[in-house]
């Protein structure tokens, strides 16, 4: 399991994240929203903890919607993964069409996380060995997949989900994610109704993967991650 979150640890985060802990403030819980100020333009933005890392300051990502075309293609072509915008701009959290240089590929990604580090998602789809893995908090399930060897042992979906309060149920290794991913779809095929969690109760949009523990046979569950 992972080590519990402190006081200590929750400001490192933050921090680490573009973000200051408000004075006075006491960390309860990931689920909670805090008023972290904005480190970039100083704003009061009310945050789910968990959302640390995952988004941004609201007031700052409007002056991104402002750029200009020629602005966001620049961003592009000097950005982590550089590419070539080939819609017209619209706004920056809106997917546009971009030619990755590196490998050629045409892909659909938001300007915002272009200019953030995020890359090809062909490159990303075909890449190695991926678990799918099966999590708890509360008679709520959560599927998902993660990479087996990510680059950083904090950037596991397992990991960070324990950060919340779940706990691994099963885990299942694949050759590839396209794989982990046909998996994956396969045990959403189980559930009855929609998600478990509505949006914003979990970080990276992991609600949507979601559903009552209750409702489903936890048994063919794992059989089908198989």
């Amino acid at each position: 399991m992972p080590p519990k979150l402190t006081q200590e640890t929750v400001e490192a985060r933050c921090s680490a994240n573009g973000f200051a802990w408000p004075k006075g403030v006491v960390f309860r819980k990931t689920q909670e929203k805090y008023p972290l100020i904005c480190l970039t333009c100083g704003n009061d933005t009310p945050k789910w903890f968990s959302a640390v890392g995952v988004t941004g300051c609201k007031k700052c990502a409007d002056v991104e919607m402002s750029l200009t075309h020629d602005e966001v293609v620049a961003q592009g072509l000097a950005a982590k993964h550089p590419a070539q915008l080939l819609d017209p701009y619209k706004v920056c959290m809106v997917k546009h069409r971009y030619l990755f240089f590196k490998c050629g590929h045409e892909w659909e990604i938001t300007p915002h996380h272009l200019d953030n580090g995020h890359g090809c998602g062909v490159c990303w789809y075909d890449q190695g060995p991926t678990y799918v893995y099966l999590m708890e908090r509360d008679g709520v399930l959560k599927i998902g997949i993660t990479p087996v060897k990510p680059k950083l042992a904090n950037h596991s979906r397992i990991y960070k989900h324990g950060l919340d309060g779940f706990s691994l149920v099963h885990k299942e290794k694949h050759k590839t994610r396209k794989e982990a991913l046909a998996r994956e779809a396969a045990v959403l095929d189980l559930r009855n109704g929609g998600p478990a969690l509505k949006p914003g109760e979990m970080r990276h949009h992991g609600e949507g993967e979601t559903f009552f523990k209750d409702q489903v046979d936890v048994n063919q569950i794992i059989g089908t991650m198989k």
